[in-house]
């Protein structure tokens, strides 16, 4: 859906990908920062991270010299909205890189995981000049006082804002810090599982994935496998484990996901068998080419629930299966899938039931 945003600086136009008509492209988090005399500097180069559809970047036009996102399609939204505006496109960064960024203001969306946000903070802080202010903007309600404590940590003179429409804003300057990679790794049976903050169930077997490996159903061995939302890849691990001439494509929204992939095959000794790909759901697979999908699919979109984007992850796994291929899924028992899978379909199959999840095979 397209929206005409009446931002304080002028009337921008933004479309985001989805059918509930409650969800915005835009925040009061963006309103709020719009306003700003320390912002709105016509000197000001201006680096944006961990935006999600480009309502900051189009706000402020040409000033905007970088945006920072680990997000495959956050990053192409930006592109687009920029371009719908009329404005180049901007550098585009993420957390890997670790050249240095020239910019004399940083401009941050607080993510909700604060392992996340201290990471960010400190790849901010190695990356832009020392003494550089940065400002970190979210709804008050999702910063609790961890997330204040923490910016402190990594700030000089931190401060914060009154709330403003439910929104509040740290403000601070960056100090010199050393780049380091702050990945975490953990032990689930046989396997060593490394994660990088931001990856979904940060250092930790979520609940939904140990339910579908603790009753993964017995099927023939596949030749090409793939593992969307591959997270730290255990799927992908136990996939290539259980099945040994089997190719496995392992993909993610999250660049830190499938950096974190990419490391958990290589300490198992899967390197030459998993592929991490960077992209939406599974875009960059072809058509009809592979012949198992396995997923535990997300459930949430801008801090919601909804089953807009598990609906997507079944309509893509349907889209690169060879005829004849199976889905395995595991899903919270209060999502309504069924109609979706049996509309993609031939057979859907209740393989296990728990007192929160239901695994599920389903056959083209």
């Amino acid at each position: 859906m397209i929206y005409t945003w009446e931002s304080p600086l002028g009337d921008r136009t933004l479309a985001i990908e989805t059918e509930d008509r409650s969800l915005r492209p835009w925040d009061s988090g963006d309103e709020y920062l719009l306003t700003l005399d320390e912002i709105l500097n016509n000197k000001r180069k201006i680096l944006i991270v961990n935006e999600t559809f480009g309502a900051l970047a189009c706000g402020l036009e040409e000033k905007v010299t970088a945006c920072w996102t680990d997000s495959f399609t956050h990053g192409r939204n930006i592109r687009e909205n920029r371009i719908r505006n009329g404005q180049d496109v901007p550098a585009l960064t993420d957390s890997l890189d670790s050249r240095p960024l020239e910019t004399d203001l940083v401009l941050l969306k607080i993510p909700r995981s604060i392992e996340y946000f201290i990471s960010l903070l400190k790849k901010i802080s190695a990356r832009v000049p020392e003494g550089t202010p940065l400002i970190g903007v979210s709804r008050s309600a999702l910063l609790p006082p961890s997330f204040y404590q923490s910016f402190e940590e990594q700030t000089e003179d931190p401060s914060y804002s009154r709330i403003w429409k439910k929104s509040r804003y740290y403000f601070g300057i960056t100090r010199k810090e050393e780049q380091e990679l702050p990945l975490q790794t953990y032990q689930w049976k046989d396997f060593t599982l490394v994660t990088l903050p931001g990856v979904f169930s940060f250092g930790k077997l979520d609940p939904g994935t140990r339910f579908l490996l603790d009753y993964f159903p017995e099927i023939p061995a596949p030749e090409r496998a793939a593992d969307p939302g591959c997270g730290s890849g255990i799927l992908s691990l136990a996939a290539a484990a259980r099945w040994p001439e089997a190719q496995i494509t392992a993909t993610d929204d999250s660049l830190n996901a499938v950096e974190s992939t990419r490391l958990s095959a290589e300490k198992n000794g899967f390197a030459g068998r998993i592929r991490a790909v960077h992209t939406n759901i599974l875009e960059a697979v072809e058509s009809a080419s592979m012949d198992l999908v396995i997923c535990n699919p997300p459930f949430h979109h801008q801090n919601r629930v909804s089953v807009e984007r598990g609906l997507q992850f079944i309509r893509e796994s349907a889209r690169v299966l060879k005829p004849g291929g199976r889905l395995i899924l595991v899903a919270n028992k209060h999502l309504g899938y069924t109609n979706t899978l049996k509309k993609h379909f031939k057979c859907v199959e209740k393989k296990a039931e728990g007192s929160r999840f239901i695994v599920l095979m389903c056959s083209l």
